[in-house]
């Protein structure tokens, strides 16, 4: 991790001397300089060299304010500021400030009332707000207009970025203001703590007002008034896209390039929990010798398999109707779980790899697409990565009681399945949030 005693001073020359070489590596590779008018650079490019130099910017700007605020405002003015910064962004979302305001033009806040159908008065005080972080600004020439800036043209023009504000403001910030609460009720005072989904902190939140409180995905499968059936789910499934987009790696490149399918030779491949067959698409195409490819899913999910392969490719890939917490009995020489077990503690994960031993005592094998997190993220070279990767933990822990696993703990919990198992490969593709990890019975 960075320099644990900076000094203003040091923090103000690292801070000059990456935000230059910043900029003048943008300007060498041929892309504009960040603003924040509306059309301002909207997405770093992904390049191992600039997100160097950006970790290390952003590891002093966050310090240098820090030390500039000093330990009674850090504590005084932080909370109050994180929580309604976080509260203006849910409102803007929730309400649509983001179409309300043309791009490439301006509105009077009379205007973006009637759009937004709230009181003048409130989004007047909204946006005055926001504007101090420079979502959304003061039209040039306009006092009583506003325009875009680069931060809030950005949900503007892209949807995904919507659904993803909208999970973490209406789904995960309820749940992780119950967390606390939720440590008090079912892990105080225990060695472990609760490994069950129904007493996470966003069950603990009870979103939807229940009886009793319910896990994620049973919230996930509830309809909502008005809203078109399937409507969390598909917000979700936007939300995650949203996320993949900050990979450097498509989901699409690590998996054709993270892993050696043509050593296999002819192979039949499941998919467990592999929705609507968008990855089946993916490695066929890429990969003849995977001669038949079975998705698995919640018959629910058929649909939207049947929907999106063609005709012509269901010589090879088919769907059939399952659930991970049963017993496998579909033969395959490889089973895949992509981006499942990280939704379930322990407890539950390995409910799932037991139903699998059997296939892989005869020589089958499995291969899981996952995070693998560092084992201790105090020890990164950038406290802003260290972050993410926390909020990453964290954000497992709200939803399900789940955690993000380094290797050692995922070794474990092959431990708690079969002593035999253990992990004969793990791919390392720069800039892939996820990895391959391939899972064999020891000889």
């Amino acid at each position: 991790m960075a320099n644990q005693s900076p000094s203003l001073k040091s923090l103000a020359e690292t801070i000059s001397q990456t935000a230059n070489a910043l900029a003048a590596k943008l300007e060498q590779d041929g892309f504009p300089a960040p603003s924040f008018a509306e059309d301002g650079l909207a997405d770093y490019p992904k390049m191992p060299e600039l997100m160097g130099i950006r970790m290390t910017l952003l590891d002093a700007v966050a310090d240098l304010q820090r030390l500039a605020l000093g330990p009674m405002d850090s504590n005084f003015l932080g909370p109050i500021l994180l929580n309604y910064d976080a509260t203006a962004i849910d409102i803007l979302n929730q309400f649509n400030f983001w179409d309300a305001i043309p791009l490439g033009g301006s509105a009077t806040y009379a205007e973006i009332a009637t759009k937004v159908n709230l009181p003048e008065s409130l989004v007047r005080r909204i946006l005055k707000y926001a504007t101090t972080n420079r979502i959304f600004a003061p039209a040039p020439g306009k006092p009583d207009s506003v325009v875009h800036t680069s931060i809030s043209a950005a949900p503007a023009k892209n949807t995904l970025l919507r659904s993803w504000i909208r999970h973490n403001f209406e789904e995960a910030r309820p749940g992780a203001v119950h967390m606390p609460e939720s440590f008090r009720k079912f892990s105080a005072g225990k060695e472990h703590p609760s490994e069950e989904p129904a007493e996470s902190g966003f069950s603990t939140a009870n979103v939807d007002h229940l009886d009793k409180p319910e896990n994620f995905w049973d919230y996930m499968a509830r309809d909502v008034e008005g809203k078109p059936k399937g409507w969390r789910a598909d917000e979700f499934a936007a939300s995650m896209k949203a996320a993949a987009s900050a990979s450097a790696i498509k989901v699409e490149d690590l998996l054709k390039t993270g892993y050696d399918w043509p050593k296999l030779g002819d192979v039949s491949v499941v998919d467990i929990g592999g929705s609507g067959g968008h990855d089946a698409l993916v490695l066929t195409e890429a990969f003849p010798n995977l001669k038949k490819y079975v998705v698995q899913d919640l018959p629910e999910v058929e649909a939207s398999f049947t929907e999106r392969i063609p005709e012509d490719k269901r010589n090879r890939i088919s769907f059939e109707p399952h659930d991970f917490f049963k017993p496998q009995q579909t033969k395959g020489d490889v089973y895949i779980l992509k981006t499942i077990l990280h939704d379930w503690p322990d407890k539950y994960a390995a409910q799932i790899l037991k139903h699998l031993v059997t296939h892989l005592e005869t020589g089958s094998r499995l291969l899981l697409v996952e995070a693998i997190a560092p084992p201790d993220i105090t020890q990164l070279p950038f406290n802003t990565l260290a972050r993410m990767m926390g909020a990453a933990d964290f954000q497992m822990l709200n939803a399900f009681n789940s955690l993000e696993r380094s290797i050692d703990d995922w070794r474990g919990l092959l431990a708690k399945v079969d002593e035999r198992l253990e992990i004969t490969y793990t791919s390392l593709v720069p800039g892939s949030l996820h990895n391959f990890i391939e899972i064999q019975i020891r000889a």
